[in-house]
C-alpha cells in the first residue's frame, strides 16, 4: 500500500510538472509574440515618420513647382494685358485696313489673270476699261522699260517702306487717325505690289482711264491705295 501511495504521489508529481512547463512554454510563446508584435509597432512607426516626411517633402516641391508655375503664368498674362493696351494705344490696330487693301488687290488681280489674257481690253464706260498688262517698273509704269534691275530695286524698296511704316505705326498714338489711315493705305498697297514682283517678277496692272485718243497710264487698287495713304500724309502732316 505504502509502494502503491508513493506511486501514486510520483505520478500526480510527473503530471504537475508536465502542466506547468507546458504552461511556461505557452506563457514564453505569448511574451515571444507580444514582443515581437511590440517590436514590429514600433519599426511600422518608424517607416510611417519616415514616409510622412518623405510625402511632405515632396508635396513641398510640387506645391513650390505649382506656384512657381502660377507666377510665370501669372507675369505672362501680365505682359499680355499690358502688350494689348499699349498696341491698342499705338496706331498698329490699323493693320487690319492693310489687310483688307492687300486682300482685295490679290483677288482683283486673280480674277484678270483668270478672265483676260495679256493685252486684252475690256471697255466698261466709255473712259474707263479692263486693261491687263504687265508693269515692270513702279506705279504707272515708272521705269518699266529698264533692263531688269529695277526689279529688285522695287523689292528691297518695298521691304524697306513696309518696315518703316510698321515702325512708323507702332509709334503714332491713337489720336492720329489720319496719319494711320494714310500709313496703312501705303502698306497695304506696297505690300501687294511686293507680293506680284517676287512671284511673278512684274505688277499685275488692270485699270485703264481714256477719254478719246488721250490715255492715262494703267494702274491696280495697290496704285490707287498708295496714292491715296500718300495724300492723307502729307494732309496728316499738316493737320499735327
Amino acid at each position: 500500500m505504502i509502494v502503491q501511495s508513493m506511486r501514486c504521489q510520483q505520478k500526480w508529481l510527473v503530471c504537475g510538472l508536465m502542466y506547468a512547463h507546458r504552461i511556461i512554454k505557452n506563457v514564453c510563446v505569448v511574451g515571444i509574440v507580444v514582443l515581437m508584435w511590440e517590436v514590429i509597432q514600433v519599426i511600422l512607426s518608424y517607416v510611417r515618420a519616415v514616409l510622412l516626411i518623405l510625402m511632405a517633402q515632396v508635396k513641398n516641391d510640387i506645391m513650390h513647382k505649382v506656384f512657381r508655375a502660377v507666377n510665370v503664368k501669372a507675369t505672362i498674362l501680365q505682359r499680355i494685358i499690358a502688350a494689348r493696351a499699349w498696341f491698342k494705344e499705338t496706331g498698329l490696330p490699323w493693320l487690319v485696313l492693310s489687310m483688307v487693301v492687300l486682300i482685295l488687290d490679290q483677288l482683283s488681280k486673280q480674277w484678270i489673270v483668270h478672265n483676260l489674257a495679256v493685252g486684252e481690253s475690256i471697255e466698261l464706260v466709255p473712259f474707263f476699261s479692263l486693261s491687263y498688262t504687265h508693269n515692270y517698273g513702279a506705279a504707272f509704269g515708272m521705269l518699266s522699260h529698264e533692263g531688269g534691275w529695277q526689279r529688285w530695286f522695287f523689292i528691297v524698296l518695298a521691304l524697306s517702306v513696309t518696315l518703316f511704316v510698321m515702325v512708323w505705326l507702332a509709334r503714332l498714338s491713337r489720336q492720329e487717325r489720319i496719319t494711320a489711315l494714310g500709313l496703312s493705305l501705303l502698306l497695304g498697297g506696297a505690300m501687294g505690289n511686293l507680293i506680284d514682283r517676287i512671284v511673278y517678277g512684274f505688277v499685275i496692272d488692270f485699270c485703264h482711264f481714256h477719254i478719246g485718243d488721250w490715255s492715262w497710264y494703267i494702274f491696280n487698287l495697290a496704285d490707287v491705295a498708295i496714292c491715296f495713304g500718300a495724300m492723307l500724309l502729307l494732309f496728316g502732316g499738316r493737320e499735327n
